[in-house]
């Protein structure tokens, strides 16, 4: 998990030690992107390097990143910057502020994108990001299953004449949209809470959530397309093999609909090497 942990630099040091706590702590267990936030060596005016090298690197970095988590204690322009560039990509962000010490701004408290934590002993921060950080890490099996009900569920849709069953099929989909792993939709769904919930959008919808969920196999276990339960799960079109990648996935559904072929249900096949 790559973390931006965002604070205050030029809007004043006097919680750097607070962040550096709080760096070293998600660092047990993640990656801090900004960890130089937390050093008591920064400079307010950082030396020899530049307003734009700042700004491209951050920007990046913020990009590259999972979450943000910010200590917002301090008012910053610039954090508040970070968390408007966070939110335009989708991020996750996650604001803690001492309550006692500072009133939040309602762009921020007023904001339903934004996770606000106040504290009043930063005993209360740890348990907070624990769970902020465990609920992000999205487990191999919640990735497997929605690739092999997406994509099974889109095989039928795309052949499907019916208004009825494609009305079942979205039904469906968005049910699980709603019940499956938070974090993996989240990720899916990339800032839109209408995703895969929109009629007119369905089709792009969980046709860019196949090729997603995809990418992420192919990332996590290259060589196969889906493991579930020591079994490998694809969906087939009859007398035809797996296919992946866009190009080839539209090159079979437009050979299956022109020679009239079917589509089965979803097969198990044992994956290499496996026992009957």
């Amino acid at each position: 998990m790559k973390v931006y942990f965002a604070g205050s630099i030029r809007g004043g040091r006097s919680d750097a030690e607070l962040y550096g706590r709080i760096i070293s702590y998600i660092k047990k267990t993640d990656i801090v992107l900004t960890e130089h936030i937390g050093s008591k060596d920064l400079a307010v005016k950082e030396k020899g390097v530049g307003d734009i090298d700042i700004y491209e690197q951050d920007t990046a970095w913020l990009r590259e990143s999972d979450v943000l988590i910010g200590e917002c204690t301090n008012p910053s322009l610039g954090v508040g910057y970070e968390l408007g560039y966070a939110e335009s990509l989708g991020k996750p962000c996650h604001v803690f502020y001492d309550k006692s010490r500072t009133q939040m701004s309602a762009m921020i408290t007023g904001n339903r994108r934004f996770f606000v934590h106040p504290y009043l002993s930063e005993d209360e921060i740890y348990p907070i990001i624990d769970k902020i950080l465990n609920g992000l890490r999205i487990p191999t099996d919640a990735v497997e299953s929605a690739y092999c009900i997406f994509h099974q569920k889109l095989r039928v849709y795309i052949f499907s004449n019916s208004k009825t069953q494609k009305d079942e099929i979205e039904c469906a989909v968005s049910s699980y949209a709603m019940s499956m792993n938070q974090a993996l939709y989240q990720k899916l769904a990339a800032g839109r809470p209408d995703f895969l919930m929109d009629h007119t959008r369905f089709a792009e919808d969980l046709e860019s959530a196949v090729e997603s969920l995809e990418r992420m196999m192919l990332l996590r276990s290259p060589g196969h397309m889906c493991r579930s339960k020591g079994m490998a799960i694809r969906g087939h079109i009859s007398g035809r093999g797996p296919r992946s990648g866009k190009d080839e996935r539209q090159r079979t559904f437009r050979s299956a609909h022109e020679t009239g072929a079917a589509i089965t249900s979803l097969s198990l096949i044992p994956p290499a090497g496996a026992g009957t």
